[in-house]
């Protein structure tokens, strides 16, 4: 007769049977594995944004500038524009 093959515990929830298909030690791997792929991922985010917004705000200055020596080689400087922004 063959040997009886090991049962993996079982949990019983209103007449469900749910049998577990992995171990508390390797959930938890499996759990820092996701935790470290969503840091990772808002990392990448927050440094992708960074880059948009120095850009954004560098375009921002020159077209600042570009109004005020409007067409000049230097600007005339004391007007308000920056205060009016």
């Amino acid at each position: 007769m063959p040997e009886k093959a090991k049962r993996q515990p079982t949990t019983e929830t209103k007449g469900l049977v749910i049998r577990p298909s992995f171990n508390v030690g390797s959930y938890e791997r499996f759990a820092r594995g996701i935790q470290k792929l969503l840091s990772e991922a808002r990392r990448q985010a927050a440094r992708s944004v960074n880059a948009i917004l120095t850009a954004t705000y560098w375009e921002i200055g020159r077209r600042i500038v570009e109004f005020e020596q409007a067409g000049r080689e230097r600007a005339v400087y004391g007007e308000a524009l920056l205060e009016r922004l």
